[in-house]
């Protein structure tokens, strides 16, 4: 028998809990994005100031800033490959 024709709600609590999972998984996925911009902002604000101020650590830091932005890549396509 129809549900809706005899009058009873057709709603499905598994359906809830499969939006509210999709929900998570774009959220989580949003901000892995953001954290790659941010990750490109810092590169290239590191990037900046080692053209400006030239010290011994230049380098080392400027290393850690790519690091930083290939591990946010990493975490983002993690992120894709498990959601």
């Amino acid at each position: 028998m129809n549900p809706l024709i005899l009058g009873q709600s057709s709603f499905d609590p598994s359906m809830l809990e499969g939006l509210l999972l999709l929900l998570v998984k774009l959220i989580f996925l949003f901000g892995s994005g953001l954290y790659i911009l941010f990750a490109l902002i810092v590169l290239r604000q590191v990037y900046i100031m080692k053209n400006t101020i030239t010290t011994n650590f230049s380098a080392i830091i400027l290393t850690m800033a790519y690091l930083h932005f290939f591990a946010s890549i990493g975490v983002a396509l993690l992120f894709f490959s498990i959601l």
